[in-house]
């Protein structure tokens, strides 16, 4: 099968590694691939021809829109993939993947009330829904992500396809649950952008040590630094209200493959992002057996059911924190519990699924799986 994908805006996080896996994993099939030359450097296929996107605006809407549908119709592909949603070419069939939920998150998107982001979003809806109702499939990553669109429209071919979790997470696993209280590492790993809740958690973290001036917390954030505002507000917020016991860094990105070795010598971490589809970074941290207080909202808590809070604030992240590290055994449960949880998730059952799936999509009188 000659699969052509559009992957123009697959840049960097889950939808990356998405892609990135897939291909990989995909040793049978040919592609041709409209993607950003940091995504393709990632990919290690050589079945794959690569088509680098423009860092201009204008010259990558001519070829997503003009030279990438082109090379896509007389090279006569049998299905093209969409893994950003969003498709006005006109090479048929195409298979679109539901990956970003920001647009159909109301609340989120009250947020970014009278800026461009809001606008953005409203657009990005009206694209995503026309897309999703010319396509000849959809894939969704989660039943919530399936139940938020189906609420606005009924698609006639789709399929829950949830991410898998690299092999490199499945080597590494977290064995020593001691705690220094004087040195407590805690990692939150996800990009820096609003709905994260960073300056929350921070905000509710310094309460707390202001109670207990023997504790000393490390936290750690990993993560792509989409939106500098955030940064700067809540290191502003730090020197505003000093709080000596709480030591904060903004990491940045770490290489992809170095993340397991790096994350297992963490203590415990957060998740708390109020808007996801399927959060891969806490299937990557379950993988790894590391203890986590995590925001309790779809679909998190469809990835896991253990230890939640219900908001990010002074009361409930003092009474986690409290939790999670005065016993040692309720570190060793959840750890237990998260390493139950990720075997489920594979990127060979991900990638067979999904290729199964373009191949009933593209041949709907062949049964290929």
């Amino acid at each position: 099968m000659l699969v052509g994908i559009d992957a123009s805006n697959i840049k960097t996080g889950g939808g990356k590694v998405h892609l990135t896996e897939l291909i990989n994993t995909n040793v049978d099939d040919n592609f041709i691939i409209l993607c950003p030359v940091e995504t393709a450097h990632s990919i290690n296929n050589k079945n794959v021809k690569f088509i680098y996107s423009s860092a201009n605006t204008i010259m990558s809407l001519y070829q997503k829109f003009i030279y990438f549908q082109f090379i896509l119709y007389f090279s006569k592909v049998d299905i093209v993939l969409v893994p950003g949603s969003i498709y006005l070419g006109f090479v048929r069939p195409y298979v679109s993947i539901f990956q970003n939920m920001l647009p159909f998150d109301k609340q989120i998107r009250g947020m970014y009330k009278f800026k461009i982001s809001y606008f953005r979003y409203l657009l990005l809806e009206i694209l995503y829904l026309y897309s999703f109702k010319k396509a000849s499939g959809v894939i969704f990553l989660s039943e919530y992500g399936q139940d938020v669109i189906n609420n606005y429209c009924k698609l006639r071919n789709q399929k829950i396809i949830a991410h898998g979790v690299s092999e490199k997470f499945k080597n590494f696993y977290k064995r020593d649950f001691d705690i220094d209280l004087s040195d407590i590492r805690v990692v939150y790993l996800s990009p820096i952008t609003l709905y994260k809740n960073h300056f929350k958690l921070i905000k509710s973290l310094a309460s707390y040590l202001k109670k207990n001036p023997d504790i000393i917390i490390n936290l750690d954030c990993i993560g792509n630094i989409n939106d500098k505002v955030i940064v700067k507000k809540c290191l502003d917020y730090m020197n505003k209200v000093p709080c000596d016991n709480l030591k904060l860094r903004f990491i940045g990105n770490v290489n992809h493959d170095d993340l397991p070795r790096v994350l297992v010598d963490y203590d415990f971490s957060f998740f708390v992002s109020s808007c996801e589809n399927l959060p891969i970074t806490l299937m990557e941290i379950q993988t790894l057996g590391l203890p986590a207080i995590i925001l309790n909202k779809r679909p998190n808590s469809d990835v896991s059911s253990s230890f939640m809070i219900e908001n990010v604030n002074n009361n409930e992240v003092e009474f986690a924190v409290t939790k999670i590290i005065s016993s040692i055994e309720f570190r060793r449960k959840l750890s237990q519990l998260y390493l139950d949880q990720s075997k489920i998730y594979s990127w060979k059952i991900c990638a067979e699924s999904t290729f199964c799936f373009l191949r009933e999509v593209a041949d709907e009188d062949t049964t290929y799986c």
